[in-house]
């Protein structure tokens, strides 16, 4: 998303802050597309938020957040910066586990 439309929705403006609605509703579904797929039993999946488009719009994280939460309630969701590869890593690690 652009750094105006971030900007602007940050500002509360109507349709800025529905296209950043939008963009973590999307952002939602597929991680949930992935949970499903990785996790078919279901259960509590750690979710880890990175790049910039979710480290730099609280508006875009809030509807994220929110969106996992109604589509898949067992998400634990983190704010916390995390690199991919370490979080690619901890899911390999706990695969192995297994």
């Amino acid at each position: 998303m652009s750094a105006p439309v971030t900007a602007a929705a940050e500002k509360g403006l109507p349709a800025a802050r529905d296209i950043a609605n939008r963009a973590g509703q999307a952002l939602a579904s597929l991680g949930c597309a992935v949970i499903r797929r990785l996790w078919p039993k279901g259960g509590v999946v750690p979710v880890a938020l990175c790049g910039g488009v979710l480290q730099g719009s609280s508006a875009i994280r809030q509807a994220f957040k929110d969106s996992m939460r109604t589509q898949y309630p067992d998400a634990a969701v983190s704010f916390a910066y995390v690199r991919p590869v370490l979080g690619a890593l901890e899911i390999a690690a706990q695969r192995g586990r297994q």
